[in-house]
């Protein structure tokens, strides 16, 4: 090697390469960044879905309404049969909510109602004639979510 840095028969000087702070730095940044997105996709990937209620029955007879009387906060699909002899119909008013079905039910048909339930007491009840005074009346109690 010569005085400039070239060893014999070459023209350009051979030096070691070293990386630089700078380069370090990203490296580290990139490799963290990819460790963090990977254990984020994991978690995503085996976390539980979220919890979906089953629909609820409910059962409309000559004069009550057969169903639970407290159900968790959150989207609820009812399921109403009509299990009595004459029509009938299922309401529910509470919290901000009114839904009810789109038309009278007859003996033996069901019908699906939908709801975003929150925590509160709700008003349930058939609103055919005077079915709530014969006793299609109760209150749902919703709790939040555990």
């Amino acid at each position: 090697m010569d005085d400039s840095g070239c060893q014999a028969g070459n023209e350009w000087p051979i030096r070691e390469a070293k990386p630089s702070g700078q380069w370090r730095a990203g490296v580290a940044a990139a490799l963290l960044v990819s460790v963090l997105l990977a254990g984020w996709r994991a978690a995503t990937l085996w976390a539980a879905p979220p919890a979906q209620q089953e629909p609820v029955q409910v059962s409309l007879v000559e004069w009550a309404i057969e169903m639970p009387t407290e159900l968790a906060a959150g989207p609820v699909t009812f399921e109403v049969t009509n299990n009595g002899r004459v029509r009938h119909n299922f309401e529910i008013e509470g919290q901000g909510i009114e839904a009810v079905l789109e038309e009278n039910l007859q003996p033996g048909e069901t019908m699906s109602l939908e709801a975003e339930l929150t925590p509160g007491e709700y008003r349930v009840y058939c609103p055919v004639e005077d079915h709530a005074a014969q006793g299609m009346e109760l209150t749902l109690t919703v709790i939040e979510q555990e």
